[in-house]
């Protein structure tokens, strides 16, 4: 964990350093030309293929991986990055939301409390007035 965290870092590190020159679609498509590189090195060094018979699940989950990717570098590059990474780590709670709403997923009552009382602590701990004077001396 603490790798990959190190990892993501150095990756929102060159985004910020890439989108002087670059745009995020650009970014994106260079960070996935490597992964595409890598992989093929890979699956050639074991002999595998790259053959399957889910062709069309494979390019729609790529294309809306890109597209996320496309998202989440513009973000990286508009906002400063603590606020991107934030926004990124708080996916689970809008695809929560999004299965619901999309998808009519029900939450029983035993899934449904525990977010809600995660959403109440992170929304108590950033309204207390000791974070609220922290970000006062920070701006």
């Amino acid at each position: 964990m603490i790798v990959a965290g190190l990892m993501f870092a150095t990756m929102g590190v060159f985004v910020k350093l890439g989108a002087e020159h670059f745009d995020a679609a650009e970014l994106a498509f260079y960070r996935n030309f490597a992964s595409l590189i890598f992989v093929g090195a890979l699956v050639a060094v074991r002999g595998g293929s790259l053959k399957t018979t889910h062709g069309t699940a494979h390019f729609v989950r790529g294309l809306t991986g890109s597209i996320s990717l496309i998202g989440y570098f513009y973000a990286m590059t508009q906002l400063p990055l603590a606020t991107a990474q934030t926004l990124n780590y708080t996916s689970p709670l809008f695809l929560a939301i999004t299965t619901v709403v999309v998808l009519g997923e029900k939450f029983s009552e035993a899934g449904s409390s525990p977010p809600l009382h995660w959403v109440s602590s992170a929304w108590r701990s950033s309204c207390s007035p000791r974070s609220m004077a922290a970000r006062k001396r920070w701006r």
